[in-house]
């Protein structure tokens, strides 16, 4: 069993997963770009370090939660590696072994990731996490884990996994569950987009939004917008992000799904009509705001609105 890790990107959820693991007895040395994600995880029990380059100094098993693929390229293979959050491949081939990341990436940039890694002698799994409550789930240990690796990767590492995540999909090689991780968040931007325009088209017919949502979740067009986002957000007029992540955070894995679809030749017409609404409305309201602000926008659009916080 792993008992030590290291952990790079100490944000909302990259604190509380390293948070996670310090309560389940591992060893976290950690470091993050911003100084008050820093201290905040220093206060979490995280062993905060100076650099990336510290961390791969001191630990076989390094995890990464960035934002983007451009920024894991960056914090791995960077050559400025005195500088802020970067490190570089020579370095890197020094302590760690294996790095595990969490990040919701590009699976066009994967496979370079995977071949430099490779040439380094360091293994890759990649592993971005899914499923509903953000950093209160990962404090739980309740994350859904989409996993990528090798069949000898996943079997040494999975017991620290099996600390984050309730839920462990091994769903192919390195790499895989960046595709699966996309696409699935294509099918959340899709539930979220038609979702709302039913709900909003009901509410122009006079139809009781609430009422009309608990039928669909008894009916056949349930799903995860009618199970939980609209009860216990939307239609309260929350949109914190709270209900939902970053927009600007889907909109890149949308872009990314109908890209892998276009290189693959596989044919997604209604992928690409999602995408772009998910563009216009992130235009519309702003990266930051929390994806549900597409129905917001939607019963703006109609002259209606949700809730007494919808102001």
């Amino acid at each position: 069993m792993i008992r030590e890790v290291g952990f790079v990107g100490l944000g909302s959820l990259g604190a509380a997963i390293a948070h996670r693991l310090v309560t389940q007895g591992i060893e976290v040395h950690g470091y993050d770009l911003s100084a008050p994600a820093r201290d905040r995880a220093a206060a979490l029990g995280v062993a905060v370090v100076d650099s990336p380059m510290d961390v791969a100094r001191r630990c076989e098993t390094v995890f990464v939660c960035a934002p983007s693929s451009a920024q894991v390229l960056e914090i791995l293979f960077d050559p400025r590696s005195g500088l802020a959050a970067y490190g570089s491949a020579e370095a890197l081939s020094g302590g760690i072994r294996s790095v595990i990341d969490l990040t919701s990436g590009d699976p066009a940039k994967t496979s370079e990731i995977v071949e430099r890694l490779g040439d380094a002698g360091i293994g890759y799994l990649d592993s971005p996490v899914s499923g509903t409550g953000g950093a209160g789930a990962a404090a739980d240990g309740c994350l859904t884990l989409l996993v990528g690796a090798s069949a000898d990767d996943l079997a040494v590492h999975r017991p620290v996994l099996d600390l984050i995540g309730s839920s462990v999909h091994h769903l192919g090689p390195a790499g895989s569950g960046h595709v699966a991780k996309s696409l699935n968040n294509l099918l959340v931007a899709a539930e979220m987009i038609v979702t709302s325009e039913v709900v909003v088209s009901a509410m122009k017919a006079g139809l009781d939004p609430a009422a009309l949502v608990d039928a669909i979740q008894a009916s056949s067009g349930r799903n995860f917008c009618t199970e939980y986002r609209f009860p216990e957000f939307v239609l309260r007029g929350n949109f914190s992000l709270e209900s939902g992540g970053a927009s600007r955070l889907l909109e890149k894995d949308c872009a990314q799904a109908v890209t892998l679809a276009r290189t693959l030749g596989s044919p997604m017409p209604a992928g690409n009509v999602i995408a772009e609404l998910v563009r216009i409305a992130v235009a519309d309201y702003g990266g930051e705001l929390a994806s549900t602000n597409i129905a917001r926008l939607y019963a703006q659009w109609a002259g209606v609105r949700f809730g007494d916080g919808d102001e």
